[in-house]
């Protein structure tokens, strides 16, 4: 009951320290909530950034939770296969000819019944 009864109060306090503020500086208490908002919710991205900036070296380094460069390497080795893939599919494709027409040029647009040069 006691931290109920704290809490009730301060949050009153709160309320009327932003009203009062509100109401002498002319502007209206949504103002200062929002910017006491804001401020809060910097806080809370700073802490979170600066407990990251600690911990990352210890979660993703060479020795962390997850070695990076065993990822990163598993990932060169799949993009390696995926680009012999690729090539390996193009080059069937040019063999039973069935490669992409070549975009129209502006001089193949020139020679038509909506020709732009004339």
């Amino acid at each position: 009951n006691k931290s109920t009864s704290t809490s009730t109060s301060l949050s009153a306090t709160l309320s009327t320290a932003v009203a009062t503020a509100a109401a002498t500086r002319g502007i209206n208490s949504y103002f200062l909530v929002r910017i006491l908002f804001l401020r809060g919710l910097a806080f809370v991205y700073m802490t979170a950034f600066l407990v990251a900036s600690r911990q990352n070296k210890g979660l993703i380094g060479d020795n962390g939770i997850t070695p990076a460069r065993d990822v990163l390497d598993h990932v060169e080795e799949r993009a390696r296969e995926k680009r012999k893939r690729r090539e390996k599919w193009w080059q069937e494709q040019k063999v039973l000819g069935k490669t992409m027409e070549p975009l129209p040029t502006f001089n193949q647009f020139s020679d038509g019944p909506f020709s732009i040069v004339k």
